[in-house]
């Protein structure tokens, strides 16, 4: 078993890949900001309260390094990231997240670690109407694709230089528990139990929705096994947006109309994005365990605390 340190540790994915961490016998310790609220799990945890952002100083560094060098950890899963969502996704923010990101790296190195895990997104690759896999060249629209993409060079760079095990995870399209949105699945259950309506747009744009769960079972994978390079973290199951809101209509609330089209189409936004996980698979023998079904279920359970209707 082994020590790893995990950033943005009380996020939606953070959260999920904490708990598999310890739940697998592994020691974390959780490093996030002031005040956010860690998962209830059981195991061995220890926190590092401290804005990423202030490895950028002099002071915060310091004070990450010796909690860093006190934890003595063997590996490192990077998901701390700012800006996510919307607008903030073309925001120049984008490149603080690459120098913090460096810094991370670069402290959990100098502290013993010889095992790196990043996490990167399908927005590295750009617009593709094709399953994608890790051989298609990434050609990022955003500057969060591009600054996703250059801290995934950047670490399995430093990391090989270093002598490190290293590998980069570009996760698709996620949900499930702990999801808060702004994000179709919150947003939808939580309007329609609350028998509002939420303008949709026509719903035809085919996405590869992957649970949370089985995304943090992968990282998990991706640490205990030394796995070299990109690997794409994803369903590989194309599904249509329409689709999925009308799972979520069906279970939440029968015979609620679905505003479809109630909302313009963004232009140039993506129209499909499926990925490949063939790569992941072979090198550490995963596969998502949970079916869209199920895993809707559950996520309904959690935003509203019942299962929904089937």
């Amino acid at each position: 078993m082994a020590r790893v340190v995990v950033t943005g540790a009380a996020g939606f994915l953070g959260s999920h890949c904490t708990r598999a961490l310890l739940s697998r016998g592994h020691e974390v310790l959780a490093w996030t900001r002031p005040g956010a609220p860690l998962p209830d799990a059981a195991g061995r945890v220890e926190r590092l309260e401290l804005d990423l952002e202030a490895v950028r100083s002099p002071e915060g560094r310091a004070t990450a390094a010796a909690a860093l060098a006190a934890f003595s950890p063997e590996a490192l899963v990077h998901l701390a990231w700012r800006g996510t969502r919307g607008a903030d996704r073309g925001d120049v923010l984008q490149l603080r997240n690459v120098a913090v990101g460096t810094e991370v790296i670069s402290l959990a190195l100098a502290a013993g670690a010889r095992r790196l895990v990043g996490v990167g997104s399908q927005a590295e690759y750009g617009r593709l109407d094709r399953p994608i896999s890790e051989d298609d060249r990434p050609a990022p629209e955003t500057l969060y694709g591009a600054a996703k993409l250059a801290l995934g060079q950047l670490l399995l760079a430093l990391g090989g230089r270093q002598g490190c095990s290293c590998a980069w995870a570009r996760v698709f399209s996620l949900y499930g528990p702990g999801e808060k949105g702004p994000a179709l699945v919150p947003d939808l259950v939580r309007a329609l139990h609350a028998g509002r309506e939420l303008a949709l747009g026509r719903g035809e744009e085919v996405w590869d929705y992957l649970y949370v769960e089985d995304a943090a079972e992968a990282l998990a994978l991706l640490v205990e096994r030394p796995a070299e390079g990109a690997f794409n973290v994803c369903s590989g199951i194309p599904v249509r947006i329409r689709e999925v809101v009308e799972e979520i209509g069906r279970s939440v609330a029968p015979g609620a109309r679905l505003a479809f089209g109630a909302r313009p189409e963004v232009a140039g936004a993506p129209r499909h994005l499926v990925g490949r996980a063939d790569r992941l698979r072979r090198a550490v023998d995963w596969s998502p365990r949970t079916t869209l079904s199920d895993g809707l279920a559950r996520t309904i359970a959690d935003l509203v605390g019942y299962a929904g209707r089937r």
